[in-house]
């Protein structure tokens, strides 16, 4: 978002902001149905790896509709992949305050969780208690997005991880067995072995 709003922007850039979403609105028709476009293509960009050019993008989208959800979870996962974990989160949380779609909930809610997953990992070691507070945090999305949708594997995924790192082997074995019955094939390097290793405990 440009650094906003903790970074002004300067009349220069407001000024061809403005050319920008006009010529956007020239030629589509709408500020919204440009954003769609704009977001789309930095989900394509981040997907491929281009980070700095998903990053570009999803401004673009912003500037054009700062109220479409799918701009802040594109950023949220563009700063997720940047090892920005607590930006991440911020920017997830607000596209959970934004989405209209009941479709793409279930998806939003289980990377939010997934990025609740990774804060936890970049604080456990100097707090451990809030790590734990964060797991917890990520299993609840977890939950709420499997409820909404059963069939949604990665949430389930998610799951598992995030019980795995609170100790709790049996519970993260059960929603293991529940992703891997829905198709669930991607799973961190180790994780599998790791958990059979603690059947029993």
């Amino acid at each position: 978002m440009y650094g906003q709003p903790r970074v002004e922007r300067s009349a220069v850039d407001r000024k061809a902001d403005e050319e920008f979403v006009s010529a956007v609105v020239q030629k589509l028709g709408s500020r919204e149905k440009g954003a769609q476009i704009w977001v789309a293509e930095g989900e394509r960009y981040l997907r491929d790896g281009e980070l700095r050019l998903a990053m570009r993008r999803c401004n673009e989208g912003w500037l054009l509709n700062p109220s479409f959800y799918k701009v802040y979870w594109c950023l949220g996962r563009i700063q997720n992949e940047r090892g920005l974990p607590g930006e991440a989160v911020g920017l997830a949380e607000r596209a959970i305050e934004l989405v209209d779609d009941d479709y793409q909930r279930p998806a939003l809610l289980a990377d939010l969780g997934a990025m609740y997953v990774g804060k936890a990992g970049a604080v456990e070691r100097s707090d451990t208690r809030d790590s734990q507070r964060l797991l917890r945090k990520a299993t609840d999305l977890f939950a709420e997005s499997t409820k909404i949708d059963d069939s949604y594997s990665p949430a389930y995924r998610g799951w598992a991880i995030a019980l795995y790192r609170l100790g709790e082997y049996e519970a993260a074995r059960s929603k293991y067995e529940s992703a891997v019955a829905r198709g669930e094939k991607y799973w961190p390097s180790g994780f599998e072995a790791s958990l059979a290793a603690k059947r029993g405990k």
